[in-house]
């Protein structure tokens, strides 16, 4: 109480031109601590190590990956390249360094890729903006999920043939033991081996502890399935388990589904209008991006989970470049984070009507955000018709030669 009349009483002995100094101090104070902060946390995403990275196959592009190595990379790499591409390493050294050392050994890379933070997104290259994650909303609005809402129509299906039905208890440490060591660690073993990105059964007691909500599958009295709801404005659909192994196949039964169909239902009741069922790998044909489109998902604009993202430039403009992309769409984000699902296609797609209508559909399921189309070999100052959520772009403007 004494400071605060102490700094009330200094303030308003100030000048105004003393004051204004004062302010810009803080102001000076303040930058310098947050880019302490962003700083930090770039260092930890850029260790610098260098890695060329090739195909088992000769028609995947070579790719350099320049940053930490870690489950992110081993996705994007795996994603792109298989899970046979070999590495060859650089070590820790500048993007200078890197492209000198392959220069002396006669190496084309064809694509570069560099972690880093959306703060400091700035590179060397002409790049696209790649987030680590998609996250998605849900608009719960208007949408009758138990008997009329098309996009679950056979969700709702499976799910009365399998015979599930949805329980809320309270997250007690016994639920969250049987959650945590019978449902998602078994679950995401099965899906992603060794490169899961695993919790600790504290992480779920803590989680208790502030705005925690349990969803069960029960199914022939047996709870086989199971989801962690974080509760506040907007709820966000965390964590999903499936018991492995039992005579019957809850996953393949619907049981993933089931858990998103029985939670807008739940959420719809509880007065929430949005709910945010978490992040997705950014690339259009990731299993778990599908699904979310599926039911109804849109990208989320303005907001990206966490910071990270990769930068991705083209370095060369080969055929199997031109292939690696037409097959790998994906997200990408402006400079104001709109998010931007991205498709590469030659000129003679953009002059077939039917190819043409075709993108026009994809590109629609992703509404409200805008697709953008880069078109290979369009001629010279050639401009493009419009179309709604679908902008086209040739793709010279990307490549770094």
């Amino acid at each position: 109480m004494l400071a605060s009349k102490l700094f009330a009483q200094k303030v308003k002995s100030l000048s105004i031109e003393s004051m204004k100094q004062w302010i810009r101090k803080i102001k000076l104070i303040l930058s310098k601590s947050l880019l302490k902060d962003a700083y930090s946390l770039l260092k930890h995403l850029r260790k610098q190590e260098a890695c060329l990275c090739n195909s088992a196959t000769k028609d995947a592009p070579t790719l350099v990956w320049h940053g930490a190595q870690d489950i992110h990379s081993s996705y994007f790499l795996e994603h792109a390249l298989g899970k046979d591409y070999s590495k060859m390493h650089f070590g820790n050294v500048s993007v200078n360094a890197v492209i000198n050392q392959l220069a002396r050994k006669g190496i084309q890379a064809d694509v570069y890729l560099q972690p880093t933070v959306m703060r400091f997104n700035r590179t060397n290259f002409k790049s696209l903006i790649v987030p680590y994650w998609a996250e998605f909303d849900v608009d719960l609005e208007g949408k009758d999920f138990e008997n009329k809402y098309a996009s679950f129509q056979k969700v709702r299906y499976y799910t009365r043939k399998a015979g599930f039905t949805p329980v809320w208890p309270t997250m007690t440490p016994a639920l969250i033991q049987e959650f945590y060591q019978e449902m998602v660690v078994p679950f995401i073993q099965a899906r992603k081996g060794d490169k899961a990105m695993k919790f600790t059964q504290g992480y779920f007691e803590g989680i208790a502890n502030k705005n925690g909500k349990f969803l069960f599958l029960e199914r022939d009295g047996k709870r086989v399935a199971g989801m962690v709801l974080l509760m506040g404005e907007v709820p966000m659909y965390h964590t999903i388990g499936i018991r492995m192994g039992d005579a019957k196949d809850h996953f393949a039964d619907g049981a993933f589904k089931s858990l998103f169909y029985f939670a807008h239902i739940q959420m719809q009741k509880m007065g929430y209008k949005r709910v945010t069922v978490g992040g997705s790998r950014p690339f259009l044909n990731d299993p778990s991006f599908i699904f979310k489109v599926q039911i109804g998902c849109e990208p989320v604009k303005n907001r990206i989970l966490r910071d990270e993202i990769v930068l991705l430039s083209i370095l060369s403009d080969s055929p199997k470049v031109r292939n690696w992309l037409m097959a790998n769409s994906f997200i990408s984000l402006d400079v104001e984070r709109q998010p931007h699902p991205t498709f590469f296609i030659p000129f003679s797609t953009y002059c077939d009507p039917v190819a043409l209508q075709k993108l026009q559909t994809s590109a629609l399921l992703y509404q409200p955000a805008v697709s953008q189309a880069y078109v290979f070999d369009s001629p010279p100052h050639f401009v493009f018709d419009a179309y709604p959520y679908l902008n086209f772009i040739d793709f010279k403007v990307l490549i770094n030669e």
